[in-house]
């Protein structure tokens, strides 16, 4: 099965700087693309396909790019489960259930609040 590919996918921004950045900036820039992803979750299409769309945005992240081991590793999980070892994200996506799709789609929101509870905890505590 061909997934489509977004429309929001030809803006991706894929180059970061990580140098001179601040902890709540870089919290931003995952909750940004956390937010961009979270959109494309939603529509009439079947889920998988609008994973396949989120994950656009979410390829976009690195786990290096997670501060926190707690976050890395519910990053990790998303990502494992969005690819099976030797599968591309495709062919996961593919044989993916309609109740796997859904457990991973709240995987991702889940994580996405998560992040802006830590952005929050920093904003707080830098004042």
């Amino acid at each position: 099965m061909q997934y489509p590919a977004s429309s929001v996918g030809r803006d991706i921004e894929l180059t970061y700087q990580h140098s001179g950045e601040s902890r709540m900036d870089h919290l931003a820039y995952i909750a940004g693309k956390f937010e961009r992803a979270i959109k494309e979750l939603v529509g009439p299409e079947p889920l998988q396909d609008r994973l396949a769309a989120a994950n656009i945005w979410l390829h976009a992240i690195r786990l290096e790019d997670f501060r926190s081991t707690r976050l890395r590793g519910q990053y990790q999980n998303i990502r494992d489960r969005l690819a099976q070892p030797g599968h591309t994200y495709e062919d996961t996506l593919a044989v993916m259930t309609d109740e796997e799709a859904a457990e991973i789609t709240s995987l991702i929101v889940d994580l996405y609040f998560e992040i802006e509870q830590e952005r929050l905890s920093e904003a707080i505590n830098s004042n």
